[in-house]
């Protein structure tokens, strides 16, 4: 279930648009596997997504991080919507 979770929250880097969960992708198939291998050696999810982010950027998060500029995102959309 974990796993699955992080598989949701990765954006496959070569099928833009869809997360690793998704993707038929041999890399997005390669990114699962080692999601399961790190969270059987014991590395906590944040971890894992750090991981990910140092090789691929902030792009595959499938979710921008709430802080800094990427706080636009969240807070833009909520306020157009209501204006």
């Amino acid at each position: 279930m974990r796993a699955q979770v992080l598989d949701r929250s990765l954006i496959c880097p070569v099928c833009p648009g869809e997360t690793i969960d998704q993707s038929q992708a041999d890399l997005a198939i390669q990114m699962r596997s080692l999601v399961r291998e790190k969270l059987q050696s014991g590395e906590r999810e944040e971890e894992i997504l750090d991981f990910f982010v140092d090789r691929y950027g902030k792009s595959v998060l499938s979710q921008p991080p709430t802080s800094g500029f990427n706080l636009v995102v969240w807070v833009v959309p909520p306020i157009a919507l209501v204006g």
